[in-house]
């Protein structure tokens, strides 16, 4: 990107990273769905500090309805393959007041089979909608559900597009609602967050209470519902945090710690914010880089305005 002065702009980060993708090219092989033709420009970026936020990284996400009609009931999800270090000893958890996933090791040593491995006092690693997106009355949309799988259950038990859009609203594949309690099938109380308490408490519903056994875990994490004009866009920003303590047991308290992370890198962004003088950097109306046609198969136009720093 160009040379600006970072301190005194939008652009505030330490290290970014821009691209813009879409749905509407190719053949949708994982979810034998139609293209939505929703066009994504996504910012990859990170922080440079003397705190837990060094090792995060953060990825904005605004998402431009360029479809021919407007969508209703819609979900985001986010599918996380964790692979913490050694693939095959994982746990899995979840945050629901802070919006968030976590994973951390089910063993005392991470790497016991295969590398890479951490060896002992693995860490743990957070994943949280930190902005989630916005209703049509400006308020956040909170995590709508938490769903583990294993390695291979992804790609072969979800086929079909009503499969995914099932798993993002917390319930089964086939419509069933996930519940809490074992292995959230079968229970009495519909709960879309799976694993929901601190590993450590024995009376709660972690794989640590269940005495499920590690191995190589996915999870996906939604937001949702919420409805999207032609043109409009919705904005998502996502937090992940890696934390590594000189101690740590197997099934770990971890929730403040995590919860206490995600204050601080909040806290983080408003104060860049509110130092800027330039907020509106990436606003549109700005139009200081123009790229064209939007999707481009064989050419594409730039147009850059260099008045825009003077």
């Amino acid at each position: 990107y160009p040379v600006i002065d970072c301190l005194h702009s939008a652009l505030y980060a330490d290290q970014m990273l821009w691209w813009i993708f879409n749905d509407n090219g190719g053949q949708h092989s994982t979810t034998n769905a139609e293209a939505l033709r929703m066009e994504v420009h996504a910012l990859a970026y990170a922080f440079q500090t003397d705190n837990e936020l060094n090792d995060a990284t953060f990825c904005k996400y605004d998402f431009i309805n360029r479809g021919y009609s407007p969508l209703t009931e819609t979900y985001v999800g986010l599918y996380v393959d964790v692979d913490l270090g050694n693939f095959d000893d994982d746990y899995v958890g979840s945050i629901p007041a802070a919006n968030m996933g976590y994973a951390y090791n089910g063993t005392t040593q991470n790497g016991i089979t295969f590398d890479p491995q951490y060896g002992e006092n693995p860490p743990i690693i957070g994943t949280q909608f930190l902005y989630p997106i916005k209703d049509e009355n400006g308020q956040a949309i909170d995590m709508a559900a938490f769903v583990q799988t294993n390695s291979g259950a992804w790609e072969t038990d979800l086929i079909n597009f009503p499969d995914y859009y099932n798993t993002m609203q917390g319930n089964w594949k086939d419509g069933t609602p996930i519940t809490y309690g074992g292995n959230g099938f079968g229970g009495s109380e519909a709960h879309p967050y799976m694993f929901s308490d601190e590993p450590s408490d024995p009376n709660g519903w972690s794989e640590c209470s269940e005495n499920i056994s590690p191995y190589d875990r996915n999870y996906m994490i939604s937001c949702g519902p919420f409805s999207m004009e032609i043109g409009e866009r919705k904005s998502l920003t996502i937090g992940v945090y890696w934390l590594r303590f000189d101690e740590i047991s197997v099934c770990p308290s971890v929730h403040e710690v995590l919860t206490e992370v995600g204050n601080l890198a909040d806290a983080h962004h408003q104060n860049l914010v509110s130092t800027s003088s330039n907020e509106t950097f990436f606003n549109d109306e700005n139009k200081m880089l123009e790229v064209w046609p939007n999707p481009a198969s064989d050419f594409l136009n730039i147009k850059y305005d260099k008045t825009f720093f003077n």
